[in-house]
């Protein structure tokens, strides 16, 4: 049935990054739509539907650079539409996923989405937030018609610490962080960085590469209000440059 609902005339994945044949597992398509067979000429009806649950499914083809594995997902396809809502390992790590892609009034394109990560995603992922990060975090995605990511994460129910210096946000304090990613290969470029929350202030831009911090400068470094410092990190030689101004 997935199959069916890929190919002519209803051709649901036209136009998005994942095909059928980059499924693996079992998958439940229920497909709605008036097909009109006329003169040996196929047309279908605009008010077609596709509803698609997956089941412990692995996706074979990284997803913007995700690698998607174990999803019970369902997605909900139509001609202007298509939403997804389920669970599903991101790198091997459990996350709740909702999506969302679509047009906007004019027309415009638009991908959306929400993901919930444990803390312990950065570690396995490749990063290593120990000691910087405890609790779950939800981000809310943008991608761009550029490639780049806009990232709105909720850190309120995280706990945050920066190492080497005495400061903590408890889980619970409200806090917030947004930025733009733009991913090439192994390298992770973030700019307009922004972290606020309580007395806290931070404005920069970072690079990660293979999942490791390569520099990190901070224009704004504020852990309390009256903070008014700078910050850059450079890795060097498997260590850390760091100057604060």
């Amino acid at each position: 049935m997935a199959n069916l609902a890929s190919g002519d005339p209803i051709r649901a994945f036209d136009g998005r990054p994942l095909v059928p044949q980059d499924f693996e597992g079992d998958l439940i398509a229920d497909v709605v739509a008036e097909i009109l067979v006329e003169r040996g000429k196929v047309s279908l009806d605009d008010d077609w539907r596709a509803d698609i649950a997956f089941t412990d499914v692995d996706i074979t083809r990284d997803f913007d650079g995700y690698a998607l594995s174990n999803t019970d997902l369902e997605i909900s396809l139509n001609k202007d539409r298509a939403l997804v809502k389920g669970k599903a390992r991101i790198n091997g790590i459990p996350a709740d996923v909702a999506l969302e892609e679509g047009c906007e009034e004019g027309g415009r394109a638009v991908q959306r989405g929400s993901v919930g990560l444990e803390d312990r995603a950065s570690r396995r992922g490749g990063g290593d937030l120990t000691g910087l990060l405890k609790g779950k975090v939800v981000a809310d995605i943008v991608l761009n018609a550029d490639g780049t990511q806009n990232f709105d994460v909720d850190l309120t129910p995280a706990e945050l610490t920066v190492p080497g210096v005495a400061w903590r946000k408890q889980a619970g304090v409200e806090a917030k962080a947004t930025f733009k990613l733009q991913s090439n290969g192994s390298e992770q470029q973030i700019s307009d960085l922004s972290l606020s929350g309580g007395r806290m202030n931070i404005r920069g831009s970072m690079v990660a590469r293979n999942g490791g911090l390569e520099s990190l400068q901070l224009s704004r470094f504020a852990l309390n209000s009256d903070d008014d410092a700078t910050l850059q990190i450079t890795a060097r030689d498997g260590q850390y440059d760091i100057t604060v101004g």
